[in-house]
């Protein structure tokens, strides 16, 4: 056998659960925090979703002076109501206030996928960092505790190759 195959077969594999063998607590918490914003994070956009879609409703009945009315499908009809719009039920200042609140949705929703974005990137990467630095502290450990021999039979700048790996 060469020495490439020799050495693969000497390096041991782990399953991904064993690698969480080096996580503390702390490290777990800060998982779980990064995934919950995460699931809030991905929430954002069907939300945006949402908002815009009944904004786009509001306008639509501010402009054509049409409501939607559900019929007995549960499909929308679209009818022109006349009397509606010479009475004024859709007058100025409450389409304004309307999109004022719309907006604030948008808002509102914009600051929270930024803040949730940015702890569950912080949080995600400090477990991380926290966890390959024990890996790497282990290592190293398991590397002073070699023979005097096993450093004759290894190149110089392996350990380091190793460490950065």
């Amino acid at each position: 056998k060469n020495s490439k195959e020799s050495e693969s077969e000497e390096k041991r594999k782990v399953s991904i659960w064993q690698l969480f063998h080096y996580s503390t607590k702390w490290d777990i918490f800060l998982m779980m925090i990064g995934s919950l914003c995460a699931f809030v994070n991905g929430a954002g956009m069907p939300l945006l979703a949402v908002v815009f879609g009944s904004m786009t409703n509001v306008i639509l009945e501010e402009s054509t002076g049409q409501t939607l009315i559900p019929n007995e499908n549960n499909s929308m009809l679209i009818s022109q109501d006349n009397e509606s719009q010479m009475a004024g039920n859709v007058t100025d200042n409450s389409f304004e206030e309307s999109m004022t609140i719309f907006s604030l949705y948008l808002v509102y929703i914009g600051i929270a996928v930024f803040f949730t974005s940015m702890i569950q990137i912080i949080s995600w990467t400090t477990a991380a960092e926290r966890q390959v630095y024990a890996m790497k502290q282990d290592f190293f450990y398991q590397v002073l505790r070699h023979e005097i021999a096993w450093f004759d039979k290894h190149q110089t700048g392996e350990l380091t190759t190793q460490l950065n790996e």
